[in-house]
């Protein structure tokens, strides 16, 4: 089996989300690394959303037979398989994603 890698792209309220996510229970993670390529609070032409919220990009590199368990996050995300292929269950659906694949 190959190796995947995964750049994820969750956009965080920085106000009240912040909380939720630090009460989460330990998560179970075998085989995954991963590194943060950007962590940004959000500017723009919007003025009314500036200094709000904030962006991370993570790129996760998982190897064969990694696992992730249940988990939540804060805000909405974005994940994008940069190489390799993935299969992502949520709610027991499951999604096989190949490379240059999004799932929102």
């Amino acid at each position: 089996m190959m190796r995947i890698t995964l750049l994820l792209l969750p956009v965080v309220a920085l106000f009240g989300g912040a909380d939720r996510s630090a009460a989460q229970e330990k998560v179970e993670v075998r085989g995954i690394t991963s590194v943060i390529k950007l962590d940004e609070v959000l500017f723009g032409h919007l003025t009314e959303l500036n200094g709000k919220f904030k962006i991370r990009a993570t790129e996760f590199t998982l190897e064969p037979g990694a696992y992730l368990g249940v988990h939540h996050h804060v805000g909405p995300g974005v994940r994008y398989v940069i190489s390799g292929e993935l299969t992502f269950t949520e709610g027991g659906a499951s999604n096989d994603l190949q490379s240059r694949r999004l799932l929102f």
